[in-house]
């Protein structure tokens, strides 16, 4: 197996096509939950709820967490909106609780990983 080209560098986060992708799959009110994978085999999950007037936040804490390695993503439907004061405009390190299928109001996208 070769080494890669050393002019092929590490993918890094950009922060305009992720402010892009939410303005996108999202409408302006939604409260969206950002949440990490369980990161470097802990049991815990990073997540927080952002609304409207954060979204800059969300998108500056998803970077923040993709380049410490950790793959983030978004819950991708429209999510009970009071879900908001769990973690409000903040990352919680250890999340206790997250969206579940009972806080999906509405059903806009479906995921197919191929």
């Amino acid at each position: 197996m070769s080494a890669l080209p050393s002019s092929i560098g590490i993918p890094q986060p950009d922060a305009d096509a992720i402010l892009r992708t939410l303005s996108v799959l999202f409408n302006p009110d939604d409260v969206i939950e950002l949440r990490a994978l369980s990161t470097r085999g802990r049991k815990q999950t990073p997540a927080g709820y952002f609304d409207r007037e954060h979204r800059f936040l969300l998108v500056s804490e998803a970077v923040r967490l993709n380049r410490q390695g950790i793959a983030v993503y978004a819950t991708l439907n429209t999510i009970n909106p009071l879900l908001h004061s769990r973690y409000a405009n903040r990352i919680e390190p250890n999340a206790t609780a997250t969206t579940t299928d009972a806080d999906v109001l509405r059903r806009r996208w479906l995921l197919i990983d191929l």
